[in-house]
């Protein structure tokens, strides 16, 4: 069956679904950091009391966030890309540069995942807490990096096959983010 980007397959529905879920992740993330960051601040000016564990979490949070934001971000064009460079290519030139940078972006999410998988075990095994008032296990908050790398990696798996369904003309040219703006101001 050859490859129509207008209608998905399994292999797109499941990667666009589990970036996806990797959004809903960063978005929960987001809001618990803002509750625990207002709840800190009206704790401290109004009860004269800090909840103490507001600059931990919140930063557990964040890396979360980013990590299981990242791949959303990609998949939407928000990552910057130097466009420039890619506009002053012809044409087919452009679509080899963009299977390159998507192997390229593929090999070291992968080389990544492989390391950070390596830093939650190594955590792990070493029954490794933080020095804080909570003692939080770091394998916990490291847990996102691993994980958010695994969506980014389908992500640029994604990418990936897009691209060279692009390169060999089985799928229309992609536009980019400014392109795509563009057209909305137009």
């Amino acid at each position: 069956m050859p490859y129509n980007p207008s209608r998905p397959d399994a292999f797109d529905r499941a990667g666009n679904a589990l970036v996806t879920l990797g959004l809903r992740i960063a978005q929960i993330a987001t809001a618990a950091m803002v509750v625990l960051i207002t709840s800190d601040v009206i704790a401290r000016n109004v009860f004269k009391k800090s909840l103490l564990i507001s600059d931990e979490v919140s930063g557990y949070l964040l890396v979360a966030m980013t990590f299981f934001g990242i791949a959303y971000g990609l998949r939407t064009g928000s990552l910057l890309r130097i466009e420039f460079i890619l506009f002053s290519m012809p044409r087919g030139l452009r679509k080899v540069a963009d299977v390159v940078y998507d192997l390229l972006a593929l090999a070291l999410s992968c080389i990544l995942l492989y390391t950070f998988i390596h830093l939650v075990m190594s955590t792990w095994d070493r029954h490794m807490v933080a020095p804080t008032l909570i003692e939080t296990p770091l394998w916990i908050p490291q847990l996102a990096m691993p994980l958010g790398c695994a969506i980014l990696t389908v992500g640029f798996l994604l990418e990936l096959r897009g691209s060279v369904m692009r390169a060999l003309g089985y799928a229309p040219p992609a536009q980019t983010k400014s392109e795509v703006d563009l057209e909305v101001m137009l």
